[in-house]
């Protein structure tokens, strides 16, 4: 708990409380540090032990600060975990949202894509949750509308049916940058990916850069439809 509070006391815009195995009673702590704090933008906690429990404690705050950049990376706060972000998103200021390694599975992404055309999040980490392509085929319907112009899919097992419903409303979406590295693709989600990759634009105009995964993809196209 000293070094929570230590920690917290030293914080202006950011609060790094990575790696620390936050107990329910510290927990506590930081919510009521953040209730009404407008100073702190960036928040991270990964790898906090929050679990489902800790992410309600903390979501009940979350709507009456100004933080904008949310860490939760590897808590394994799973589908109903990701429910309580996904009911008090649309009421915060958080434009950059980390849930990598959490468990969330399809439920989770579900829940995710209801709320996100009515959020502020415009980078939006999924990388290692579980989702197939069941998850992302409800998942890709929110795009068009919403504000993501960074996603980053990896290590998830999309496949091609997965790459499929996604390439679908890709050039619908504001989506800059998208990194599916790890995501099972072969050829035929390549074949998907194609029209979106050749034309390398979002629906405003903004150029497409193509990550990691995206790269192969990008090179391998351009062989195929020379």
């Amino acid at each position: 708990m000293e070094e929570v509070m230590s920690l917290l006391s030293a914080s202006d815009a950011v609060i790094d409380l990575s790696g620390i195995p936050l107990t329910s009673e510290m927990v506590q702590e930081v919510a009521r540090y953040l209730a009404g704090e407008q100073k702190t933008v960036t928040v991270v906690l990964g790898s906090c032990f929050l679990g489902g429990q800790g992410m309600q404690c903390l979501s009940g705050v979350l709507k009456n600060t100004g933080v904008m950049n949310l860490d939760l990376s590897r808590n394994m706060i799973g589908p109903k975990g990701t429910l309580t972000i996904a009911d008090i998103l649309p009421n915060t200021k958080i434009k950059c949202l980390n849930l990598w390694g959490n468990l969330i599975g399809d439920e989770g992404v579900r829940e995710l894509a209801t709320v996100l055309p009515f959020s502020k999040v415009t980078l939006l980490n999924l990388r290692s949750n579980r989702i197939t392509n069941r998850g992302l085929q409800y998942f890709t319907r929110c795009l068009g509308s919403s504000s993501i112009t960074t996603i980053i899919l990896r290590n998830n097992p999309l496949g091609d049916l997965g790459i499929r419903y996604l390439a679908q409303e890709l050039n619908l979406s504001n989506i800059a940058v998208l990194n599916l590295e790890g995501c099972g693709l072969k050829i035929e989600g390549i074949n998907h990916l194609a029209t979106p990759v050749l034309q390398g634009v979002t629906k405003t105009g903004k150029r497409r850069s193509f990550v990691r995964g995206m790269d192969m993809i990008a090179s391998t196209v351009q062989q195929v439809y020379p």
